[in-house]
C-alpha cells in the first residue's frame, strides 16, 4: 500500500483486524499443531497491532525467542510503549509482573505490588542498569499472588535471558 506521494502507508486498524481474521481461519487447516499455534499468535499480534493503531500508540515489539520449539514470542502481556504518559494512561495500580525490552533484546522482567508505580519509577532512573540501556517497550500480565509473580518472573527470566538479571526483584 503507498499513498499519493508514492510513499507507503501504515495499515489502519480494520487491514490488522481483517489479515487476524485471516490467520485464525486458515489455523483450522493447519498440517501440524506447530503450524497452528505459529498463526495463532502471529494472529494476537495482529490484533494487537490494530489495538495500537486505533490509540495511534505504536509500541515496540518485543524480540522473538529462539529455541528448542521454533521462533515464537514467549511475552504473552501487553505490547507499550515504555513512556511516561503510556505508564499512567495504560498501566494499573495492581500487582504483577513486567518486561521491559529493545526490539532486538530483552532488558529486565521484574514483579512488584503495584505496577504502575514501578514502571515510573524505573522511568524516572531509579535503577542505572536498567536506565542505561533506555528501554523503548514495555508489558505486564495482572498476577494478584506473590508466589505466582516470582514463578512467572523465574520462568520469564529463564526463558527470554534479560540483560539485566540481578539476584532479587
Amino acid at each position: 500500500m503507498t499513498n499519493d506521494s508514492g510513499r507507503p502507508e501504515t495499515p489502519d486498524a480494520q487491514t490488522y483486524l481483517e489479515l487476524a481474521n485471516r490467520l485464525l481461519e486458515v489455523s483450522r487447516n493447519a498440517r501440524t499443531a506447530e503450524a497452528r499455534q505459529q498463526m495463532l499468535l502471529i494472529a494476537g499480534l495482529y490484533r494487537n497491532l490494530a489495538r495500537s493503531v486505533q490509540s495511534r500508540q505504536l509500541p515496540p515489539l518485543p524480540p522473538l525467542t529462539l529455541d528448542g520449539a521454533g521462533l515464537h514470542l514467549a511475552w504473552q502481556g501487553n505490547f507499550l510503549a515504555f513512556e511516561r504518559a503510556v505508564v499512567t494512561e495504560n498501566i494499573p495500580d495492581a500487582p504483577g509482573i513486567y518486561a521491559l525490552w529493545k526490539p532486538d533484546y530483552w532488558i529486565y522482567v521484574g514483579e512488584c505490588g503495584d505496577l504502575r508505580a514501578r514502571l515510573l519509577a524505573h522511568l524516572e532512573g531509579d535503577d542505572v542498569h536498567i536506565s542505561s540501556e533506555a528501554p523503548t517497550g514495555c508489558g505486564f500480565e495482572l498476577l494478584a499472588s506473590e508466589s505466582e509473580r516470582a514463578a512467572r518472573r523465574t520462568q520469564l527470566v529463564r526463558e527470554l535471558m534479560p540483560a539485566y538479571r540481578p539476584v532479587s526483584g
